[in-house]
């Protein structure tokens, strides 16, 4: 028996497909079986000699690059992967000079540092109007005066980050051309304004009384902070002592 017949003319029993290695017939049994992979020995890498030395050639690089790109894991910007470090000269009790923001030029003194790095500061309130706060220390600049708070002296842990976040209201429904007209009348005006929760003032008044006496304790401290810091004609920042 031939091993593959023709059925008609020029037709055979078997594709071309099946003269390609993949299978093999047996002439006793006349059946087909799948011929078993060769195990080949793992191939060491190439050493190619190269200024006196030998080096070691892994992987070659690829003949075939995607049109598409290839999604891969990128590092993460939202969480703090490393914890601001806190200057040296910035301490407790630290009088720092605001050099950005809506307080910019006030003197204020620092109480901590928060989990996000930033930095906690009071004014306090009743000499210069400054609240409580969260201050980048990159636009601030530490003195050497410093306020004597006292060694028990511990701020709440509800004080943190979260304590600072703004609350969101749900949305208001869609205006109206009688609403639209309405802008500038008090209604508007009154619903504007933003009214501090009676927690938030207790704690004001409770840090302001704590920071106070250590203000009192150094003469001519309260005049300091309650004034604006600035230049005078002829003065040069890098010949300033703060």
């Amino acid at each position: 028996m031939a091993r593959n017949p023709f059925l008609k003319k020029a037709i055979e029993l078997r594709g071309r497909s099946t003269k390609k290695s993949k299978f093999t017939f047996k002439k006793k049994l006349g059946e087909w079986k799948k011929q078993e992979k060769k195990t080949t020995p793992a191939k060491q890498p190439k050493v190619k000699k190269f200024q006196g030395g030998e080096r070691v050639i892994k992987k070659k690089a690829p003949k075939f690059y995607s049109e598409f790109p290839i999604p891969h894991k990128r590092f993460s910007r939202k969480n703090k992967h490393n914890p601001t470090a806190l200057r040296k000269n910035i301490k407790p009790g630290t009088v720092l000079i605001l050099l950005a923001g809506r307080y910019r030029g006030r003197r204020v003194v620092f109480l901590k540092q928060l989990s996000s790095g930033l930095l906690l500061i009071n004014g306090p309130f009743r000499l210069n109007g400054v609240p409580l706060r969260r201050v980048n220390q990159r636009y601030v600049i530490a003195t050497r005066t410093r306020v004597a708070l006292p060694k028990d002296f511990k701020i709440d842990p509800r004080i943190n980050d979260s304590y600072f976040r703004r609350v969101r209201t749900s949305k208001d429904k869609k205006k109206t051309e009688a609403d639209f007209f309405k802008k500038n009348s008090e209604e508007d005006k009154s619903k504007k304004e933003k009214k501090l929760s009676d927690d938030r003032i207790k704690d004001q008044k409770e840090i302001d009384k704590v920071v106070l006496k250590g203000v009192k304790k150094q003469a001519h401290l309260n005049h300091y902070l309650a004034a604006r810091f600035s230049f005078s004609r002829g003065q040069c920042l890098h010949s300033l002592r703060f």
